[in-house]
């Protein structure tokens, strides 16, 4: 009550509820039969909003039930066995395989008779395996195994009481106090001590001034992706450019080259032009690497 889990009047009729077993079960009745309260009042008008509730409610009784069981049945009985057997295939086959086998006439040694090892090593792991299967075995005589005919009583009572004693009962509802936001939950003393709280590793990091990040704006008509003046041109893109620069001006040059080698001049010297090639590097962020390519005639003029 202290932590507000349940008031008062919740524990008395809790209190109230005669049974030899355990109550997990009493709360869960009064949540059912609260929604069916609001399906008649009209709060939850689908029937398949009231279908969905209360398979919610099912699905957590149904883990409170999983964890009695884990609570109850510590191991899982298939893992052992696993084990069992494993043990035994291998001492079954550690029969055969450390054997001494002679290859010469020598004389007789009777520890190589009998394998003292693999002796001591069978009677122990055998033997607490013998102590662990007693344990185990859910259905025996030990303090920790549980009984069928307990668990169909228990089954049958308490469905009878639900049905006939508890059936449609939900204490007064009030307000819980963890509903005011100032309220703070209440805790043992003792985990204030040794807090193992669900986060994070950095949740509780202090990043200092100097090695926070710089967020700057950016312009929103501009891709996260692109290329901006300052970014450096790959090797791959420079050489593709360069590439189709080349063939561009090797089209645009041809014709004017055929044409001049025709042409004499009157004093009989063939004209000749020289193609000055200037690479011209300009990271832009359109062209990257532009190839000018400049053509002057050389010819001597016309005096």
């Amino acid at each position: 009550m202290e932590a507000g889990f349940i008031f008062e009047n919740e524990l008395h009729e809790l209190e109230q509820t005669e049974t030899g077993y355990n109550k997990y079960w009493v709360p869960i009745n009064w949540c059912n039969s609260i929604v069916w309260r609001m399906q008649d009042q009209k709060y939850i008008e689908a029937p398949v909003s009231t279908n969905n509730v209360l398979n919610n409610i099912r699905d957590f009784r149904t883990q409170l039930e999983n964890l009695c069981k884990f609570d109850w049945v510590p191991i899982p009985i298939a893992y052992p066995q696993i084990v069992f057997l494993a043990v035994r295939i291998h001492f079954f086959f550690t029969l055969f395989t450390r054997q001494y086998i002679p290859t010469e006439a020598e004389e007789f040694l009777w520890y190589r008779c009998i394998p003292l090892i693999p002796a001591t090593s069978f009677f122990l792991y055998l033997g607490w395996m013998k102590v662990a299967e007693a344990l185990l075995n859910p259905f025996g005589e030990d303090d920790d195994d549980f009984e069928g005919n307990w668990v169909i009583d228990k089954n049958i009572k308490t469905g009878m009481q639900i049905v006939d004693q508890s059936h449609a009962e939900c204490p007064i509802l009030n307000i819980d106090q963890f509903s005011d936001p100032k309220f703070g939950p209440m805790y043992p003393d003792i985990l204030l001590e040794h807090p193992h709280v669900l986060q994070g590793s950095a949740a509780d990091v202090v990043i200092p001034e100097s090695e926070k990040t710089k967020m700057v704006h950016v312009d929103s008509k501009a891709s996260v992706g692109s290329t901006s003046e300052n970014d450096p041109i790959s090797i791959r893109r420079r050489f593709r450019r360069l590439s189709s620069r080349l063939k561009l001006g090797r089209s645009e040059s041809q014709p004017h080259t055929k044409t001049q080698q025709s042409v004499k001049s009157p004093g009989g010297e063939s004209t000749h032009s020289a193609f000055n090639l200037q690479f011209v590097t300009e990271e832009n962020e359109d062209q990257g690497l532009d190839l000018r390519i400049d053509m002057e005639d050389e010819s001597p003029k016309k005096p």
